[in-house]
């Protein structure tokens, strides 16, 4: 029986998506052939993933107009193969899925959502917040016609079942925990200007992880006092953005932007505090991995995996007034009592132990294994 798991991920950049889907990728059986499916010139997830899979390219400049060229190849794929499984990754891709495999029985749909449905109430244009409305309403339509869907937190499974009237498995992201700490013990590439009292952020530098709220938090504490440092690691669109901010608000003395890092575990282990302060989150990677090397965190809330995450707030401490004022005043409370959250560092990283490779490997075979 010649069987074969498509794995479509529009857009792979070095990123927490990428890194999910390779373990999904390694967890897979080898009676399977594989395939990565994206738009992406130069897609990454070989960066992460330990099996051989052939890559194919869509050569389109947009999703949109990859839709044809999908529907001839899936029915191309189900002359060739007695059986085959879409998995499918994020909201958008998951509607042409949907869309481009319709009436292709041997084709057995997984739609993947990594980030809550309350991302798509964040727009930054009148355009994006227009094609937001159509993709809700696309979504609703579009869902019932998958073969399952699975969402990467409780939360984001109950809200999108409720939306869709489907039922929503739950796979959380799972790790494994020594290679975390491996590579945490790597030498750092680029120097810390800092020595002590250094706040950290770590993501790609776009309105999704809002980075600029973190700069305005160090404005306000750049006036009061200057022992504090932050360290922001990531590339993006956003980036020079940050920088000119940086510069006209004089944060030189207390900021430092490094970027070219794909191994960031050994800046988060020199950190003494990681602050998120992003719109929106899927299950949060980085997140985990600074639980793992026992960094505490402060986080604006978000709908998702944070709750999961910091316990409710027993874990670590989330902010639901996500203004610039009170996170300041949170990062002052951290360094003059750091034993407190410490604390809570330890309760959230003995909780993330159900997180675990073989775990979370079950649970994916398993829902193979029942399509």
């Amino acid at each position: 029986m010649k069987k074969k798991i498509i794995f479509f991920h529009p857009y792979s950049v070095l990123g927490g998506a990428d890194l999910s889907i390779s373990k999904l990728i390694d967890s897979t059986s080898k009676e399977y052939e594989l395939e990565f499916l994206t738009i992406s010139k130069q897609p990454k997830i070989n960066f992460y993933s330990r099996r051989n899979i052939k890559i194919c390219k869509i050569k389109k400049k947009r999703l949109l107009h990859s839709l044809l060229y999908l529907r001839e190849k899936f029915t191309k794929d189900s002359y060739s193969y007695d059986k085959i499984i879409l998995i499918s990754n994020q909201y958008f891709a998951n509607i042409i899925s949907i869309l481009s495999t319709f009436k292709l029985p041997k084709i057995k749909t997984i739609l993947f959502e990594r980030n809550h449905l309350s991302e798509l109430s964040f727009s930054d244009s009148n355009l994006r917040y227009i094609k937001n409305k159509i993709l809700l309403l696309s979504i609703k339509c579009f869902y019932k016609f998958a073969d399952r869907i699975v969402g990467n937190s409780f939360q984001l499974s109950n809200d999108l079942s409720k939306f869709t009237g489907r039922k929503v498995k739950t796979i959380r992201n799972f790790y494994d925990f020594n290679k975390i700490l491996i590579k945490s013990k790597k030498k750092i590439i680029k120097k810390i200007r800092f020595k002590k009292n250094i706040v950290i952020n770590v993501g790609r530098m776009e309105h999704q992880k809002n980075q600029m709220l973190i700069l305005k938090t160090f404005q306000i504490l750049n006036k009061k006092n200057n022992n504090i440092n932050l360290i922001l690691i990531g590339d993006g669109s956003k980036k020079k953005g940050l920088e000119h901010y940086i510069k006209k608000h004089k944060l030189n003395k207390n900021v430092q932007i490094i970027s070219g890092i794909t191994n960031a575990l050994p800046y988060l282990k020199k950190a003494n505090l990681y602050v998120c302060t992003s719109h929106y989150e899927g299950f949060s990677n980085v997140l985990v991995e600074a639980i793992t090397v026992n960094l505490p965190i402060i986080s604006t809330y978000f709908k998702s995996g944070l709750s999961e995450l910091l316990l409710n707030g027993k874990g670590g401490t989330i902010i639901n007034n996500s203004s610039p004022e009170s996170i300041a005043k949170k990062i002052k409370f951290f360094f003059s009592n750091q034993k407190l959250f410490n604390k809570k560092a330890k309760i959230a990283k003995k909780k993330i132990a159900e997180l675990n490779y073989f775990q979370g490997q079950l649970k994916f075979k398993k829902l193979i294994n029942s399509l």
